[in-house]
């Protein structure tokens, strides 16, 4: 025994410790999905006396070790040389482990909820509030997430009231590589100048940023957490980044989503009015109109035909798909039909355009078909007023605003004239 503990101490370069015998899973992995090195978020139920045993969750470090070989540690004490050498095989998805550190008396698998059946609960105290079995923790990897599913153990030492039964101790573990993810993006949809914003981890130090496979115009790496990025003309498709950790996709962005229709409409027209937007695969639909108008038919599908009454407003529809939910909106004049020789009377709506934007240290605001005095408010997103400007502005104007004392983010800028709202987006840079 002491000549085989001799050995394995020489060929791995690793602290022994002979306290039991270690049962592990056979199996193999998928070749097109060799497991990356690197970090992994680890959590797990590890059945072993306290103050060991337990439900815990760490960071574990996989290394390569050789041209299809890694090694990782063993449950919570791989500080005391418990350590694993696992390979990655072409033929099914199954990891192949070997033990390193410990003397493998004899050999196993852990293909059942506790083979040795040992009363955890009585023994060690120990009870699963997680819900780890088997059935999950079935010794594969999934190449899709990167994320192993781990079931082992060994007949473990220790106090006289512990059962030497085959294995007293057990590992339910489950693994996933702490690398670049994208957990969201709002809006969900947008058109060229438009700014999304892209939260994850591991941003720092991205190289590209693109929407359907079109990069975007620019972007901005605010933390490691959050990116702002420009649209140029984009596509729909996958969100998708670069950076030296690796790259992070998620599905679901909608490009120059827009709503087709007049942008003024007679006044109480008998006639019914077509509002469409592209029709998605698997989406829903539901179309919203100013107050006197109708929906005649179409609502649910992305075409919607509109009994338009006397007031001007917004036609919107909340676009529903399984990855995610947006509003698109178009405001619509109204406007009324006089016999007089001066021909139609229109009804003209306050309009606004705030540029550039993203600003730095000052945007141009300018204002056009506005009716009396003007306020316009910004304010954070927490709904906190910043600015409060007031203009006498009566038809056209154009002013700067200063934004070199704003806090790099997002701001609503309002602008009110006497009769209407406009509501803008502002993004502040470094």
């Amino acid at each position: 025994m002491r000549k085989i503990i001799s050995t394995l101490r020489r060929f791995y370069n690793l602290r022994v410790l002979a306290i039991g015998s270690l049962f592990l899973s056979a199996g193999v992995l998928h070749a097109q999905s060799a497991a990356s090195p690197g970090n992994y978020i680890a959590s797990g139920l590890f059945y072993a006396p306290p103050p060991l045993g337990g439900n815990y969750s760490a960071v574990k470090t996989i290394t390569k070790t050789g041209d299809n070989t890694y090694m990782a540690d063993f449950a919570r004490i791989g500080s005391l040389g418990y350590q694993f050498s696992f390979s990655i095989d072409a033929t099914n998805h199954l990891v192949n482990w070997t033990p390193l550190g410990i003397t493998p008396l004899s050999s196993g698998f852990m293909t059942e909820d506790n083979p040795g059946n040992v009363d955890y609960s009585a023994v060690y105290a120990i009870s699963d509030t997680v819900g780890f079995n088997s059935a999950i923790c079935n010794n594969t990897y999934d190449p899709a997430t990167q994320t192993f599913y781990m079931h082992y153990g060994y007949v473990g030492g220790g106090a006289a009231s512990t059962p030497q039964t085959a294995y007293t101790r057990q590992v339910y573990e489950k693994l996933a590589l702490d690398t670049v993810r994208i957990f969201s993006f709002t809006p969900g949809h947008g058109a060229h100048g438009d700014t999304i914003t892209i939260s994850g981890k591991r941003f720092t130090g991205a190289t590209s940023v693109s929407f359907g496979n079109v990069a975007a115009a620019q972007f901005w790496v605010l933390s490691d957490t959050v990116i702002f990025a420009t649209l140029d003309t984009g596509a729909t498709g996958a969100v998708k980044i670069v950076t030296p950790q690796g790259i992070a996709e998620k599905e679901g962005f909608y490009y120059d989503v827009t709503i087709a229709g007049p942008d003024s409409i007679k006044a109480e027209s008998k006639t019914p009015v077509l509002f469409t937007v592209p029709a998605f695969a698997n989406a829903t639909y539901f179309w919203t109109v100013p107050p006197g108008s109708s929906i005649k038919s179409g609502q649910g599908t992305n075409a919607a035909w509109v009994l338009w009454g006397i007031r001007q407003g917004i036609v919107s529809v909340k676009i529903e798909t399984k990855d995610t939910s947006f509003v698109v909106a178009k405001h619509v004049a109204t406007h009324i039909d006089f016999t007089r020789a001066d021909g139609d009377f229109y009804i003209v709506s306050l309009a606004a355009k705030l540029y550039p934007n993203p600003a730095k240290d000052e945007a141009n605001l300018m204002i056009t078909n506005s009716t009396g005095k003007v306020t316009v408010i910004i304010t954070d997103v927490n709904g906190k007023t910043i600015k409060n400007i007031v203009t006498a502005n009566n038809g056209s104007d154009s002013f700067l605003v200063s934004t070199s004392n704003l806090v790099p983010g997002f701001y609503i800028v309002t602008i009110r004239d006497e009769k209407n709202t406009k509501t803008l987006k502002l993004v502040k840079i470094k």
